[in-house]
């Protein structure tokens, strides 16, 4: 007779790998029980985790995975022999590279360890020596073939190092000692040993022994688990043990809790290296609608793939995979407003260098609702801010709108490059989007009426207008120099938010070109220093876009 294992809500972190061990019952047919904030389920399911977790980790990640893309690239390429053109070449450069890496050189191992005598390793790099495209080709057929017959190996050495290392590691498969030995005995071996003992017949919490900081039961001191494992949460007590802890660590977790957390990577949306889990702590039936099902990660998987490293999609993967998520959540919002109050909802990302909260505030949802056409238009989006690094707009904005903060040092910093190289477009009608997000934050809590968004595109048509009257009498070149320079000075008023000189420039430049100046120049002076910035910026993205552009962008339904 199996007993019934409940297992409940708590803070952000755990509910996101409850959502993971959800997941994972879901691709397996495991049946559950919900109620509020407590899944319930036979304790059978403790006994055969190990299995679902795996297959559940293939199902969420194979697209995302190195060594799926370079399949589905190779039967392209095989299917159609050519000279080494420079898409073969990167192909095969991308093939080799993974195919000699330590992840991979590790899975030959396991491979041969179970029987499989073919010398991976070696034929690889006859392969990579090969001059002939075909016979190349053909060599690497015979290396993928065999690699095939095992293809959980390396697909899971892929999610190993791209997926769960950024939530936890040095256990089962992540010990250094154990990256050559089979995944599944591994995890197996740490996880299931605790889990059994639980689910036997007649076993009962002991009276004494130490409480699982997480679902606060009681038991064996050899039965805890420290936290250290888990990226950015736990502390290493044996390491900290008596000016820290004080000799008794009250962070350690029992063997039911250890297994929930190993599901941390299926209960975010990972994209890339980043992720994100929406905790809408209203029950379990909401953290499952409002972060989406496995296979919202699948097609997250999908737009991965689709985005080469050096592509401009791949310098936005971020911007989508948040996009995708919170436009989601929106439009749950939108149909569930009778059934949740949604308010200081936590959005927690997983970032390079830890775990990143926000908050869903009544304002924030405001802003994201009222100016989603905006927000969609930043999504794939990108800004040079120096010589090598972009920014995705979506993202900067976004961290804004959390943080309530203005945009004006970063609108600065795009144009600044842009003028420094100018060897490429500026992404004009995206910064005007986010100019217009950019009043809602500043007017957002502090009370009276915005101004209409259509006084900025009227600054924005000005700044056009003025381009092209300088644009009469100078070629491209004398054009762009021009531009340049009359923006330069512009943005440098803007910075230290000086309305009269930012006025003087402007007329000069009309008088020179015996122009009367437009109305909105009173607007400069008249309002506050907010909306100064606002106007100004809208008309240097103006002077720095060819009308033809704007005229183009309003055809094509562009709002204004």
């Amino acid at each position: 007779m199996y007993k019934k294992v409940t297992i409940k809500l708590n803070d952000a972190l755990f509910n996101a790998a409850v959502l993971g061990f959800i997941r994972v019952l879901d691709h397996c047919n495991v049946e559950y029980v919900v109620d509020g904030n407590c899944v319930t389920i036979n304790s059978e399911v403790l006994d055969n985790f190990h299995k679902y977790y795996f297959q559940a980790l293939i199902k969420a990640y194979r697209r995302d995975c190195s060594f799926y893309k370079m399949l589905k690239q190779f039967e392209h390429y095989s299917e159609n022999v050519q000279d080494e053109t420079d898409e073969l070449k990167n192909f095969f450069d991308y093939a080799f590279k993974n195919l000699e890496s330590a992840s991979y050189k590790s899975g030959y191992e396991i491979v041969n360890g179970r029987g499989n005598s073919f010398s991976f390793a070696d034929e690889v790099k006859i392969a990579k020596k090969e001059k002939s495209v075909q016979t190349k080709l053909s060599k690497l057929s015979v290396i993928f073939s065999n690699m095939r017959e095992h293809k959980e190996v390396f697909l899971l050495k892929n999610i190993m190092y791209t997926k769960i290392n950024k939530y936890w590691q040095n256990k089962a498969f992540l010990n250094k000692g154990n990256n050559k030995k089979e995944i599944e005995e591994c995890f197996e071996t740490w996880i299931s040993t605790g889990l059994r003992e639980l689910i036997k017949d007649g076993y009962t919490n002991p009276k004494t022994g130490v409480h699982c900081s997480q679902c606060g039961e009681l038991f064996k001191t050899g039965q805890m688990e420290s936290m250290a494992w888990l990226l950015d949460v736990g502390v290493d007590t044996s390491r900290k043990v008596s000016n820290y802890w004080n000799f008794k660590s009250d962070t350690n977790i029992c063997p039911i809790c250890t297994m929930i957390y190993t599901c941390l990577p299926l209960g975010f949306t990972i994209m890339g290296s980043e992720g994100i889990f929406i905790n809408a702590n209203y029950g379990i039936d909401a953290l499952k609608k409002f972060n989406g099902t496995l296979e919202s990660k699948l097609d997250t998987a999908e737009q991965a793939e689709r985005a080469g490293a050096d592509s401009d999609e791949s310098k936005n993967i971020g911007g989508t995979l948040y996009y995708s998520v919170l436009n989601n959540f929106m439009e749950i919002v939108q149909n569930t407003n009778a059934e949740y109050s949604i308010d200081n909802v936590q959005v927690i990302r997983r970032i390079e260098d830890g775990y990143s909260y926000n908050v869903l505030s009544k304002n924030v949802l405001s802003i994201l609702r009222e100016h989603s056409y905006q927000l969609s238009k930043l999504v794939k989006a990108s800004a040079k801010v120096s010589k090598l690094d972009w920014v995705n707009l979506y993202k900067e904005t976004l961290e804004a709108i959390w943080q309530g903060r203005n945009m004006y040092a970063f609108l600065y910093k795009v144009i600044k490059q842009y003028i420094s190289e100018g060897n490429y477009r500026l992404p004009a009608t995206a910064l005007m989007n986010m100019l217009i997000v950019q009043k809602a934050i500043q007017y957002q809590g502090k009370g009276g009426k915005p101004v209409k968004d259509g006084i900025l595109y009227v600054a924005r048509a000005a700044g056009a207008d003025l381009r092209e009257a300088i644009g009469k009498s100078r070629n491209t070149s004398e054009l762009d120099n021009k531009i340049k320079s009359v923006s330069y000075n512009l943005i440098n008023s803007l910075r230290t938010v000086n309305k009269q000189n930012f006025i003087d420039i402007l007329v000069r430049q009309y008088i020179g070109l015996g122009m009367p100046t437009p109305e909105i120049l009173v607007k400069f002076l008249s309002e506050d220093d907010e909306l100064f910035l606002s106007l100004g910026y809208a008309f240097v993205l103006g002077l720095n876009t060819d009308k033809k552009q704007i005229n183009e962008e309003k055809a094509g339904g562009e709002k204004s």
